[in-house]
Order: structure tokens, then sequence, then C-alpha cells
């Protein structure tokens, strides 16, 4: 079905569609695709239907925290899907409610950070640790804001783009989730996008972020990938130009996922792009 502000994840070999809003309202709908046989089918429902929403795996486990309800609330719950059993559950609550966040994991553990909780927009982190089943408060973003992107690169989470309630943003930021007590913050600023986006994907493949969607209130003509040995943007290219806001963006095995979104109407859009590629190049001795 076409769907936006969905929660887009690769686990076990899979991509997983969870949640999202369409023509009916909030959606409970679990998709999931099988790259070996370039289909779709059904999973199970998550137990509440929320928009909004960003997911990350763990262990054979997907979390997705918070979110849009379909009364128009926002909820502090967390519900797990364990692929190999194929059923969900529920986990420790947020601290708040709150609704388009970015979100990453490191190291075993969930980093959430900004969003929005039904009346503002928000800058806290929040640390989720599944060996306690608890949440814990991290260092705040520099300012508030909602619809930004977050991908974990060695034990850095990035986190760039989104919405602050006014414009959309360029800044892109890292949390050192290795920073210790001695460290005057765990926030490191790094060369902006090269134009704003909200509501974008953000995605790691290699040594490099891959930045897709976001066109909020401006018309997007390319996407940007990051190169961290440089700090560096450059463009690449983009299957929809214009509006292309709140898509899913999952990254497996050197390729890109890009999942639903809107421009102008829902969208079932379901584009991969090749990121890394691998050549097998024989290797001969000479002979004499």
């Amino acid at each position: 079905t076409a769907r936006s502000r969905l929660a887009v994840v690769a686990a076990e070999g899979k991509i997983y569609a969870i949640g999202g809003e369409n023509t009916a309202g909030v959606t409970d709908e679990m998709a999931v695709y099988d790259p070996a046989s370039n289909g779709w089918l059904p999973g199970p429902r998550k137990p509440t239907p929320v928009a909004n929403v960003s997911a990350v795996t763990l262990n054979g486990r997907i979390y997705v925290p918070g979110g849009s309800t379909a009364t128009g609330g926002v909820t502090n719950v967390l519900e797990v899907y364990d692929v190999a059993a194929g059923a969900w559950r529920a986990a420790a609550q947020l601290p708040r409610p709150v609704a388009g966040y970015a979100l990453a994991a490191v190291d075993g553990k969930v980093y959430l950070f900004g969003g929005w909780d039904g009346q503002q927009y928000r800058a806290e982190t929040y640390i989720y640790d599944p060996a306690g089943e608890a949440w814990t408060e991290g260092v705040p973003l520099p300012a508030p804001r909602a619809f930004a992107a977050a991908a974990a690169l060695d034990k850095r989470i990035f986190v760039a783009g989104g919405f602050d309630g006014q414009a959309e943003m360029s800044e892109v930021l890292d949390y050192n989730t290795a920073a210790g007590p001695a460290d005057a913050t765990p926030w490191s600023l790094h060369s902006p996008l090269s134009q704003p986006r909200g509501g974008l994907g953000l995605a790691v493949v290699g040594t490099r972020l891959y930045a897709v969607g976001g066109g909020w209130q401006s018309n997007l003509a390319y996407s940007e990938q990051y190169d961290s040995r440089l700090d560096a943007w450059s463009k690449f290219g983009t299957p929809i130009v214009g509006h292309w806001r709140n898509l899913g963006l999952a990254a497996w095995d050197g390729r890109l996922y890009a999942v639903g979104g809107w421009s102008g109407a829902y969208l079932d859009t379901h584009e991969q792009y090749q990121a890394l590629l691998r050549q097998l190049l024989p290797i001969g001795g000479s002979s004499r």
C-alpha cells in the first residue's frame, strides 16, 4: 500500500516497512521485502498503529519507539518485533511521548534524538538499553528539531537535516557514543548538507553516509553522499525530483532501499540504489 511517515529497516537479510499513514489514516501494517525473490509479503501487524516513526535492529529484534497515533496524539510506547519468532511485544516506555525523531543504534543500545511531542519540537536525547529494559537521558541536541535522520558510523551517530517549526535544516552533527565524563560535549559539527532537508532518509554504506529525499518546503533535484574521511558532501541521483519527504530508507548488502513517502500523494515507490560495487579481478602469475 502507498504510505508515508513509516519506519523502514533492514533485518536478517530482509527489508521491513512498518506503520506510517495512508489515505485511510495511521496504519499498523508491516510489509516484508525479500531481495532474493524481489517480492513483498505481509508481516504481523504492529500492536499500536503509528506514524512518524523510525526503527533500528539489534540482535534479531526490531525496535520501534513512540510515534503519532490514529487519534492524532503522540505515544510513548516501545514495541519490539522478534524476527525469528515472528511476534511483537511491548517494552519499557519512553520517558515522554515523541514522534518524528531521529533514531540509530550503536553497541547494543538505541539512541533517539529530538522529535515532536504533540505541542512542541524537542531537543532531548534518550538512550535505551535492552539488557536493562530502561531508558536514560543523554546530552540533548544543540537546538530542537523533528524529522531529522540519524545513522551510525563507527562509534558516532550522525544526525542530519530536520525541521524546527520554521524551516528545513541543513545542519549535520555527530554524537560520540564513546565520549566520557571529561568531554565537554559528545556533539561535533560537520559540513552541512548542500541544501536543507526535512523528512529525509539517512543510511550508511561502507564509510559513507547517504541522504535521500527530504523535500519539505524546497524542491530537490538530487540526493547527497558524505565522505567521512574528507568531511565533504557530493551529489548523486534521485528517482523523484521535487518534493519527496517522510520516506523510509535502509541499507543492506551495499544497496540502499528507499520506500514510500509523499510527493503530492502517498507513494508506493520502492527504489534501489547500488551504493557499493564489488568486482572480482583475475589474479594470474607471470610465465616465461
